[in-house]
């Protein structure tokens, strides 16, 4: 059975904050931002997370809340890693925390074909070809295609549930590993040990700031996000 998540409150308040607001939206067709940026803006709410289904909707809000001064100290989404995100915002973007599965600049250590592939391997490789630094979008998919060739070399076979036992059979000390890092997975099939990457936009970049004590190279927060 899988765990359900509970954040508001349940997590949060675990962790001392309070919620003071918690809307849901429609998954499609939803345009009433500037109303639920105003909702957020009367709350007086230091932190806003926004569980954003697309780059698109992350900049709807973000703007909205530009729109009508709302002035968090922190404003974290799970949307906002790809150019259209900076693109939609420019300088609105600034301080705005992202969670991400991939960034450029984390040194992860892939295999492809038998061979290390790395992080910076992909990323030279896309860009020589497509002409643009990959985001997070290019990197998820590159990542599945780097597990299935390692299952069907590992499996030594194409057949979905031998592929599936060998994927199941990973370890920590013996992973799949992919440009998203390395994966093994617990018994209801939960990736152990690989949390989200947080990314930051700083100054039209964005800077990978946690994990803090794995990787070297990790950009200091900006926190409180600064005004619009």
């Amino acid at each position: 059975m899988g765990v359900l998540a509970d954040l508001a409150p349940g997590s949060l308040a675990d962790l001392g904050i309070e919620v003071v607001l918690e809307e849901r939206w429609p998954e499609e067709g939803f345009s009433d931002w500037l109303n639920l940026a105003n909702s957020i803006k009367r709350s007086n709410a230091e932190m806003v997370i926004g569980l954003t289904a697309s780059a698109e909707e992350a900049v709807q809000l973000t703007r909205s809340l530009q729109t009508v001064r709302a002035e968090p100290k922190l404003v974290y989404l799970s949307q906002g890693t790809q150019a259209e995100f900076l693109e939609g915002l420019m300088t609105a973007t600034e301080g705005i925390i992202i969670h991400t599965s991939w960034h450029e600049k984390v040194p992860f250590e892939g295999v492809l074909a038998g061979e290390p592939f790395n992080n910076a391997d992909f990323v030279s490789i896309f860009e020589k070809t497509f002409g643009r630094i990959p985001d997070e979008d290019s990197a998820i998919p590159f990542a599945v295609c780097q597990g299935v060739e390692q299952a069907i070399r590992g499996a030594g076979t194409t057949d979905n549930l031998q592929l599936s036992a060998w994927m199941h059979g990973r370890t920590v000390e013996d992973p799949i590993r992919t440009v998203l890092g390395p994966f093994a997975w617990d018994e209801r099939g939960l990736p152990i040990d690989r949390p989200f990457l947080m990314a930051q936009w700083q100054q039209g970049d964005l800077k990978f700031v946690y994990p803090t004590d794995e990787f070297e190279g990790v950009a200091e927060l900006i926190h409180p996000k600064p005004a619009w």
